[in-house]
């Protein structure tokens, strides 16, 4: 299945048939890239090591690793060398 993704920003969101549930790859460079979230989020890295802050808490993710942003969370900043998968609850 070949779906065509919106581009926002560093963010590919892909479509999905469930209407609750939202997909997204990021491309991480360099730069540090902010990002909000309504949601409790999943972060998976799929290559390269990207760091996860939110103010002074940070956690860095290499290839295979994964995070949960809680809901709590309204926004934080990803940076470093690689791309995530970004699942979430999708909200009106």
């Amino acid at each position: 299945l070949r779906v065509a993704p919106r581009i926002e920003g560093a963010q590919q969101i892909y479509p999905t048939p469930a209407e609750d549930f939202t997909l997204a790859l990021i491309e991480v460079n360099s730069g540090s890239t902010r990002l909000s979230t309504l949601s409790a989020e999943i972060l998976f890295c799929e290559r390269g090591e990207v760091t996860v802050a939110n103010g002074e808490d940070a956690l860095t993710l290499t290839r295979g690793e994964s995070c949960l942003v809680p809901a709590s969370v309204a926004e934080y900043s990803v940076s470093g060398q690689g791309r995530l998968a970004r699942a979430a609850v999708a909200l009106p």
